[in-house]
């Protein structure tokens, strides 16, 4: 594909999978915004070389699974959210943290109120939506009070392969 043909396409598809995307920064065609290509339309047997300053390597494949972070948890009961001057629709009592989980790494406790994932309200709707969000290996923030202190712990996002 030629270096025009390649901005007018916008994007080109890769063997290993994931697309480019081409454009203009500054005057310099580049790849995925960060990639200058230094020379362009170099005529080949089998077609054009576009020589670039980086070598692009493709992602990893992400895992397939169930994503995790591995504590159970409820709304606290009215009593326990009125002591606590907490919403209950707003935040969650964990029950139980997995043994070598993500959440157990990251510090979770069982007993831990989480009072904010991601700085919103901590529903178990936004525990599956900031898990989605962060993907594998990305990371939420709880918000906890433990034992009358607010505390924060960043707690990564793992994959369940059964």
């Amino acid at each position: 594909m030629s270096s025009f043909d390649a901005i007018k396409a916008g994007q080109a598809a890769t063997l290993a999978g994931p697309e480019l995307s081409f454009g203009i920064n500054g005057g310099r065609l580049q790849i995925n915004g960060e990639v200058n290509i230094t020379a362009n339309d170099i005529k080949a047997s089998n077609g054009v070389v576009h020589v670039i300053d980086q070598v692009l390597i493709p992602p990893p494949e992400k895992p397939k699974g169930r994503l995790v972070i591995g504590f159970f948890s409820d709304p606290p009961g009215e009593e326990l959210a009125n002591y606590l001057g907490v919403d209950r629709t707003a935040c969650l009592l964990v029950s139980s943290v997995t043994k070598g989980s993500e959440a157990a790494r990251g510090g979770l406790r069982a007993f831990d109120l989480i009072t904010a994932i991601d700085d919103g309200p901590a529903t178990s709707k936004t525990v599956a939506e900031s898990k989605e969000r962060a993907g594998y290996q990305g990371s939420i923030k709880l918000t906890i009070l433990r034992r009358g202190l607010e505390q924060t712990l960043h707690v990564t996002v793992g994959i369940e392969d059964h």
